[in-house]
C-alpha cells in the first residue's frame, strides 16, 4: 500500500470547528500571531470562521508579498471596501494605480531619508515611553498608531 502524499498546507493551530481560531485572533492579535510564528514558523494556516488565511511572518516572505509578487495578490475584502473612508491610497488601492502611487512615495523611504528621521523618532519614542508606568497595562495598537502618526 502506497503511503498517503505528504499535505501541502503549512502547519497551524488546529482550532474550533466553526469559529476556528477566532476566538484566540480576537482576544490578543498580535500574541496570538506571534505564537503561531515561534510554534509553527514563517508560515501559518489558520481559518478565522468560514475562511482560510495564511500568515508569513519571515522578512523575505512579506517582500515576496508586497514588492516582488505584489502582481499576484489583492487586498482583503473588507479592506478594499474601506475606499469609502480611507480614500484611494496606498493602503487602499491596487494595481496599476498602487504602482503609481507607491512610486511617488518611495523617495520618502529611501534609506538615507529614513535614517534621516532615526533622531526624531527614537525622541518621540522616548517621549512615549517615559509616560508609561512599570506593571501598567497598555493598548499596544493604540500607543503604536498614536507614535506612528506622531513620527
Amino acid at each position: 500500500m502506497a503511503a498517503a502524499p505528504p499535505s501541502t498546507k503549512p502547519p497551524g493551530p488546529r482550532g474550533r470547528w466553526i469559529s476556528g481560531n477566532l476566538r484566540e485572533f480576537q482576544a490578543d492579535r498580535l500574541g496570538f500571531l506571534t505564537e503561531c510564528a515561534r510554534t509553527y514558523g514563517d508560515v501559518v494556516a489558520l481559518r478565522l470562521g468560514p475562511r482560510p488565511f495564511l500568515v508569513g511572518s519571515h522578512p523575505d516572505l512579506v517582500e515576496q508579498v508586497l514588492v516582488t509578487d505584489n502582481r499576484r495578490y489583492i487586498k482583503h475584502f473588507a479592506l478594499r471596501m474601506s475606499r469609502t473612508t480611507l480614500g484611494d491610497g496606498l493602503l487602499t488601492s491596487e494595481g496599476e494605480f498602487w504602482r503609481r502611487q507607491r512610486k511617488l512615495a518611495q523617495p520618502a523611504f529611501h534609506r538615507d531619508r529614513v535614517a534621516g528621521y532615526a533622531g526624531e523618532m527614537v525622541r518621540l519614542t522616548e517621549a512615549m515611553l517615559a509616560g508609561w508606568a512599570d506593571g501598567q497595562a497598555r493598548d499596544a495598537q493604540e500607543d503604536m498608531m498614536r507614535l506612528t502618526l506622531e513620527i
